[in-house]
Order: structure tokens, then C-alpha cells, then sequence
């Protein structure tokens, strides 16, 4: 479940991610530091790396495509 909750965050915004600061979403991974946040517009993916001190992981989470049209 702490892993689902992890690969939810990548589907909010650039900003709020890079400040952990996306809600609920964020909220329920307390102490992850973002590292670095990526997007291909031409290929539509995009993720971010992430530590936990506290549980001594490090995260890289995906998320699929969000094409607007």
C-alpha cells in the first residue's frame, strides 16, 4: 500500500512534487525528500527520484501517460 501511495504522487503537478507539497497524495509518504522530477513531452512520461531517511529507501516512481488533448 505505501508503494501505491508513492506511485500516486507522480501523477501531480511538476511544482507540488518538487515541494512535496501535493495534498493528501504527499501526505501519505511523511519525510520523503524529492530529488530530481523528469518529463518527456514528446514521449508523455514522467516520474521522480526520491529519499526517505527515515526508512532508508530510495524511490524512483513513474507515472503514465496524461496526454491533454
Amino acid at each position: 500500500v505505501y508503494l501505491a501511495h508513492l506511485a500516486n504522487v507522480a501523477y501531480c503537478d511538476r511544482e507540488p512534487i518538487e515541494r512535496w507539497n501535493c495534498g493528501i497524495r504527499c501526505a501519505k509518504i511523511p519525510g520523503a525528500q524529492p530529488l530530481y522530477y523528469f518529463e518527456n513531452n514528446q514521449t508523455d512520461i514522467a516520474g521522480f527520484i526520491a529519499i526517505s531517511e527515515s526508512r532508508g529507501e530510495i524511490y524512483a516512481a513513474f507515472r503514465g501517460t496524461t496526454t491533454r488533448t
